[in-house]
């Protein structure tokens, strides 16, 4: 049987889009609207540009069998595979933290981000560790029901990033 040889390394390989969604209100209900001229960096530009570059430079390194580093800033975790998830031990909280999903050979970041633009209100941002929903997002903009976006004026919209590292 052969031997697993530490430390092995991952740095980031691909970002891809894995869904867009955007809905408008309508006498009947949400209608989708069509996303594939739309830039994502005009809904979420802060927060692309910032990981982007974060995750641009960010290596992980596995030590050993249960000590993980994270390359630039050299932080390290104690870390365990979980049901395919990657998790790493947040000292401070004292609990497991879920960081990404797949195994030593194949790590994928998800980023869930939601958009959400009311008329007369101001517009919300929000960036889950998970994969965004239809369900999530339009409960977090107020909306339990697809057929209560009855604005014309709103706008809710998803994405899923995942950062694929090898």
């Amino acid at each position: 049987m052969k031997k697993n040889i530490l430390p092995l390394v991952l740095s980031l390989r691909n970002r891809q889009i894995k869904e867009f969604k955007m809905f408008t209100g309508s006498n009947r209900g949400a209608m989708e609207l069509e996303t594939s001229d739309l830039d994502l960096k005009r809904l979420w530009f802060d927060y692309i540009r910032n990981v982007d570059t974060c995750y641009r430079d960010l290596v992980f390194a596995f030590i050993d069998e249960s000590r993980l580093c994270l390359f630039p800033d050299k932080n390290m975790y104690k870390y365990r595979f979980e049901k395919g998830a990657l998790q790493i031990y947040n000292a401070q909280k004292e609990e497991w933290i879920t960081f990404a999903h797949g195994d030593k050979t194949k790590l994928v970041i998800r980023k869930g981000l939601t958009h959400v633009e009311k008329q007369h209100k101001t517009n919300k941002c929000r960036v889950k560790s998970s994969d965004e929903t239809c369900f999530g997002a339009f409960n977090y903009a107020g909306f339990p029901s697809l057929s209560l976006l009855k604005d014309k004026q709103a706008k809710i919209a998803w994405c899923n990033l995942h950062y694929t590292f090898q």
